[in-house]
């Protein structure tokens, strides 16, 4: 090989290495030297969360975000979040993860909080979202405060309305109602006496009411009463019995079920052997039947001729001969 072919492959295998170092250094930093596997979450807010984040299990970082996406969820949207978290670690079922930010100066970061659960979640799972802690959660509170201010400014507004209504109240109708009330003896009055005549109208129906009841309730009628209760109670014992007697019947059915279902299932071979010699009496029998028809008809023109001659030489039945010859035979004869 030429010195200058030489030199070229050396650079370009000293490339080569070179890449393939860096490419094993940039694994093991970012943590591909290990196998990770995927899990995700949804939160409503993702600020300051992007590709790359950290991923920490009780403190310690276990993996990083690798997507954020967002999707709808009826009225509103939420995102998707793609953790890689290491195949190690076993995620019981009720854990959480959240959005912390260590201190004010850090990033954002996920946290995941271990829960007791022997259930682990598998790999591909949905590990449930949790709060924003510590400064993440700032945002949030200033947002609360902000909208109990607001909450307070309306309270305050429709306090003051009220106010002024009660004013109004006070100042003007307060008045028209007190001169009102100079009537309200008179009124009062009024309404007890005609109150007095409703309630006597009320005690004399009732007293017609306690006297239709007790012409109700006389012996007679009480008697008729417990009549009836014991043709109740006779019926209904009647009832009870039919009852035990279509249960037993009902049981005597399915026993007869069972056992024409056992002799069925125990005659089949029979039941059908019997089937095919049925059928190949049936197929001799049509294959004979053109044959037997042709002898019957036979028959049955041999049947008439021979009533037509008993009908024309009746002697023909004492072993005679027929008549015809009889006529044609000489005086010797």
């Amino acid at each position: 090989m030429r010195p200058g072919k030489t030199a070229y492959f050396l650079v370009g295998l000293f490339v080569i290495v070179a890449v393939a170092g860096l490419v094993v250094v940039l694994a093991i930093l970012t943590g591909g030297g290990n196998t990770t596997e995927r899990y995700h979450t949804h939160f409503s807010n993702v600020a300051g969360l992007d590709f790359g984040t950290p991923v920490f299990f009780e403190g310690f970082q276990a993996g990083q975000i690798e997507g954020i996406a967002p999707m709808a969820a009826g009225s509103r949207t939420v995102f998707r979040v793609e953790m890689s978290i290491l195949s190690d670690l076993q995620i019981p079922r009720d854990s959480s993860v959240d959005i912390v930010q260590p201190n004010l100066l850090s990033g954002r970061a996920l946290s995941i909080a271990a829960g007791r659960s022997e259930t682990i979640i598998p790999p591909d799972g949905e590990i449930p979202p949790g709060d924003p802690a510590g400064l993440a959660a700032l945002p949030g509170l200033i947002g609360a405060g902000d909208q109990l201010i607001n909450e307070a400014r309306v309270l305050l507004d429709e306090a003051t309305a009220a106010m002024a209504q009660i004013n109004y109240f006070v100042t003007h109708d307060l008045g028209a109602i007190a001169e009102s009330y100079k009537a309200l003896p008179d009124t009062i009055r009024g309404e007890a006496v005609t109150l007095a005549t409703e309630l006597q109208s009320t005690i004399e129906t009732a007293n017609a009411i306690v006297e239709r009841a007790d012409a109700f309730l006389s012996e007679s009628n009480a008697e008729s009463v417990n009549k009836t209760l014991a043709n109740i109670e006779s019926l209904t014992a009647s009832l009870a019995d039919s009852n035990a007697d279509l249960v037993a019947i009902r049981e005597d059915i399915r026993v007869i079920t069972g056992q024409v279902r056992t002799m069925i299932a125990d005659n089949k071979g029979d039941v059908e052997g019997t089937i095919v010699d049925l059928r190949y009496t049936m197929e001799t029998i049509a294959e004979r039947i053109d044959t037997l028809t042709y002898n019957m008809e036979g028959t049955s023109q041999n049947m008439y001729e021979f009533s037509r001659q008993i009908r024309l030489n009746p002697g023909l039945l004492l072993g005679g001969t027929a008549q015809s010859e009889q006529v044609g035979a000489g005086p010797d004869q």
